[in-house]
């Protein structure tokens, strides 16, 4: 059978491994990272973007939402500047 043609042998157990240990939340995260950032080196981004990931657990994530001019810059240049860790 030609290699690039076989089914996909994906083992039944992968949905549960998956779910267990968030790997499609993952892939999504990392796809979103490099879609937004498009770095010149996307290989070196990912690498850089799962020590980011697995180094600091304790990683704040929000979003400041407003019309313009009502401060969301200032407001999250303030709130980096107060819960750094």
């Amino acid at each position: 059978m030609d290699p690039l043609r076989r089914p996909l042998r994906i083992p039944p157990s992968y949905p549960i491994y998956a779910e267990k240990h968030n790997v499609n939340h993952l892939f999504t995260k990392m796809l979103e990272s490099l879609l937004v950032e498009q770095p010149i080196d996307p290989l070196q981004h990912l690498v850089d973007h799962l020590k980011r990931e697995t180094n600091n657990p304790n990683t704040i994530k929000a979003a400041i939402v407003g019309p313009p001019g009502a401060g969301k810059t200032t407001m999250s240049d303030h709130l980096v500047k107060v819960c750094q860790i």
